[in-house]
Parts: C-alpha cells; sequence; structure tokens
C-alpha cells in the first residue's frame, strides 16, 4: 500500500503596517458584528422566502450595508436591496471576496 500525505505550504504572510492592521481589525469587528443567517429566511416585505444552504450565509438589509461601508458603494437610497449572500467561511475584506444583492422590483407580469 502506497499511502501519499500531501501538505501545502501556508501562504507567505506579508508584515503589515500598524495602518493594515488597524483596518483589519476594524474590519473584523463589523463583520462579528453582522447576523449570518442560514436555513429558512423571509425576505422583507414578504415577497418571497429563500432556503440558504451551509455555504452560504444571508445578510439582512441593514446588516448588508457592508456595501456601503467596506466597498463603497453609493448607498441604497431607495430601499431595493432586501439582503445579501456571501460564500460560508469569507468575509467581504478578503482578496477575491464577493456577495450577490437580493433586490426585488414590481414591474408587472411576464
Amino acid at each position: 500500500i502506497l499511502t501519499l500525505f500531501i501538505q501545502i505550504a501556508p501562504a507567505q504572510e506579508e508584515e503589515l503596517t500598524a495602518e493594515q492592521q488597524a483596518y483589519l481589525a476594524q474590519a473584523e469587528a463589523l463583520w462579528n458584528s453582522l447576523e449570518q443567517q442560514q436555513g429558512e429566511i423571509a425576505l422583507p416585505n414578504g415577497v418571497a422566502s429563500l432556503n440558504i444552504p451551509e455555504s452560504f450565509n444571508y445578510l439582512n438589509p441593514d446588516d448588508a450595508k457592508v456595501l456601503v461601508e467596506v466597498w463603497g458603494n453609493p448607498e441604497d437610497t431607495g430601499g431595493s436591496t432586501l439582503g445579501m449572500l456571501f460564500p460560508a467561511g469569507m468575509t467581504p475584506f478578503g482578496e477575491g471576496s464577493w456577495g450577490v444583492t437580493i433586490q426585488y422590483e414590481e414591474d408587472g407580469y411576464v
């Protein structure tokens, strides 16, 4: 029997400046303050419900503020954002991070 053990070396971390360390601490505190939900989620105004699997986290509209506060996107003044989805285990602060906004627009019948 041949057994192979594969070990991936951890990435070399760059030394962070004091400013970068402060930003990361602030970002982590913000992320940890958000209510990350899974399972059956009723969207605001009763427009739909979502079944969020363990591989994603749902953020309610108030917590979806990370778009404005972290990514610098324009504020949603129309109130159309019903929440966001992020891959579980990923934060909006990491390299290559992404999220999906959930919006509903009542346009009529199709």
